[in-house]
């Protein structure tokens, strides 16, 4: 969950630096108010499903391990689960916020696009860490 906050909170500030203009309005439309809804019921969702994946019983087992400074691969290793399992959920997960983002018109065609692009080897080194990344 720890690294979808992080990817998410990316691409949030991402949309920001890409646009040509920043956005002043602090006010939240109702629209907006049922897209973060809709996005902290998904990202419950998508907790279970990474426990699930890696076969673990709770939020603490998981913290446990990353507080031991293993990537999430290596977690996966470790449990005899396919890394790449654990990359297409969260690159599924991570591009199903996006459209979420392009639906309610806080991305443009081309900022989706880029990220589309750039979603799998985010995650791939979020999975990894950065320092592993770099022998794949």
């Amino acid at each position: 969950m720890m690294m979808i906050g992080t990817v998410a909170f990316a691409i949030t500030i991402s949309s920001g630096v890409w646009s040509n203009h920043a956005n002043a309005n602090l006010s939240l439309s109702l629209k907006e108010l049922e897209t973060q809804k809709v996005l902290s019921k998904k990202q419950g969702e998508d907790k279970r499903e990474l426990y699930q994946v890696l076969n673990m019983n709770s939020e603490e087992e998981l913290y446990d391990a990353l507080c031991d400074r293993l990537s999430l691969a290596e977690i996966a290793e470790s449990r005899q689960v396919n890394v790449q399992k654990i990359i297409d959920l969260q690159a599924s997960e991570l591009m199903e916020l996006t459209d979420i983002r392009l639906a309610n018109g806080h991305l443009t065609l081309h900022e989706y696009a880029t990220l589309a692009t750039e979603i799998p080897d985010i995650i791939r080194t979020s999975v990894y860490g950065e320092q592993n990344v770099r022998g794949i």
